[in-house]
């Protein structure tokens, strides 16, 4: 099929069942069917896409899949667009993009019609592409993992958005973090209605979802009539959501009957894994939420920048306002404004991370490429150490319990850490703080302990604008 492995493992996943969208359950092979019909379609007589940027407008559901891995299967960035983007958000984006084709939706046709016009990009229907036969003349290009996939437009907070780029290299290395620190498997149910042009639904529910073989119930949004009729039916193991989400389900089990309360409290109780991003999630929210369903919510944190960089453990002490210790495979390290790595609990400073999620590629440019700022001497200085900044503040605190399979507290993490210290010379070592190796995080010698982020605030030095 192609070199990226997650096209690989879908055609190994076969007739299981990948997506349930719009009431139709459609299997790993009908999702590679379908995705290589789009990428023959984009292709038309081409040979390769060569990174040309395919823009999307699509909800969650089978066609916003078939349609992304259709344009990675040509040899396309996808940029993803959200639905709920004013015009002149969605104009910035293709022109600073430079955009090649849209597809889209009959319910948001209208929205890009008059753009298409003015900038000059062809604007396709999906429910059109993905009718059409396959030409079986057209070969699709093989990819190595250093070509570039995706590009997310960062929120805009301190300038207008930015593209951040990421290479098939580091989804992967990204999907492969979260598939062990959180223990994916194949058996896996997941709810999809999170905003599909952040990470946190691309990368964090779909892309690890679809690489495990498990199974996403894809929804154009948040229907939370719907969604807790579906837990009702225990139709799921695994829930993302963000804080928001949490809060409107808090609202709706303080209104709600006793019985109904406790047949959704029973299946909230039956998923074994709910977690918790994009935003801090306030303590009393987590408090609440465990007291109602039995569940402790998992905190991570990750941006588009960098991605996903640190998780509360899946086994052990999951601490309400942390954000928890690095992902497997992953560096971090707090900096203080003058350059100064810091040790000392409680000691704020700007979190930066570095690892194949957010390594360099083989082109240059930054650890994340900034779309347009790839070349600027801001970047070029990221480079040197291989360490991204976040822009944001953390502290380090104290070590972390975990658990073995039989419930007994281990070993401390800081006293496993120096352990590890001793055996390895002061050099270089790992720190193991899973007994399953759920997450293993590399250190150097200069950064004693273990790192617990507090809710990540924005630092004085914010990303280059």
């Amino acid at each position: 099929m192609s070199g990226i492995a997650l096209f690989r493992r879908a055609g190994e996943h076969g007739p299981a069942p990948a997506i349930l969208s719009k009431g139709v359950t459609y299997s790993y092979e009908m999702l590679v069917d379908a995705s290589a019909r789009v990428a023959s379609a984009l292709l038309g007589g081409e040979d390769d896409l060569r990174e040309a940027r395919i823009a999307f407008l699509i909800p969650g559901s089978f066609e916003y899949v078939a349609v992304q891995w259709g344009g990675w299967r040509a040899g396309g960035i996808a940029v993803p667009l959200s639905v709920g983007a004013k015009e002149p958000e969605l104009e910035h984006v293709f022109a600073d993009a430079e955009i090649r084709v849209a597809l889209v939706t009959e319910t948001f046709r209208d929205r890009l019609e008059g753009l298409a016009q003015r900038l000059g990009f062809e604007l396709l229907l999906a429910d059109e592409v993905l009718s059409t036969a396959r030409d079986g003349t057209i070969s699709l290009p093989t990819l190595g993992p250093a070509r570039r996939a995706m590009m997310l437009y960062t929120s805009g907070t301190t300038s207008k958005p930015k593209g951040v780029v990421t290479t098939h290299a580091n989804i992967e290395a990204q999907i492969k973090a979260l598939v062990e620190a959180w223990g994916w498997r194949a058996d896996d149910r997941i709810p999809l209605f999170l905003p599909l042009h952040h990470i946190h639904g691309i990368v964090n529910v779909l892309s690890c979802a679809l690489w495990s073989g498990a199974r996403v119930e894809a929804f154009e949004s948040f229907d939370m009539d719907r969604i807790l009729a579906r837990v009702e039916e225990q139709a799921y193991t695994v829930f993302m959501a963000v804080p928001t989400i949490y809060v409107k389900l808090i609202r709706a089990f303080e209104e709600a009957g006793s019985e109904e309360r406790e047949r959704w409290a029973e299946g909230f109780r039956a998923m074994r894994l709910m977690i918790s991003g994009s935003a801090a999630l306030p303590a009393a929210t987590h408090e609440t939420w465990t007291r109602l369903t039995g569940q402790r919510l998992l905190e991570r944190y990750g941006m588009t920048e960098i991605g996903m960089g640190l998780s509360n453990p899946l086994h052990g002490e999951r601490r309400p306002g942390a954000v928890g210790q690095p992902l497997p495979g992953v560096e971090l390290r707090l900096v203080s404004e003058g350059g100064e790595v810091i040790h000392a609990e409680g000691e704020p400073g700007e979190i930066q991370i570095r690892g194949p999620s957010v390594r360099p590629s083989p082109r240059g440019g930054s650890a994340r490429e900034i779309w347009r700022f790839s070349r600027t001497a801001t970047t070029a200085s990221w480079d040197a150490s291989r360490w991204i900044s976040s822009s944001r503040a953390g502290t380090r605190s104290r070590p972390w319990r975990s658990r073995t399979r039989s419930g007994h507290t281990r070993r401390s993490a800081k006293w496993q850490w120096w352990a590890w210290r001793t055996r390895s010379g002061g050099r270089q070592w790992r720190l193991r703080w899973s007994p399953w190796k759920e997450s293993i995080s590399t250190w150097r010698a200069s950064e004693p302990g273990p790192v617990i982020v507090s809710p990540p605030t924005r630092f004085p030095s914010d990303w280059p604008s």
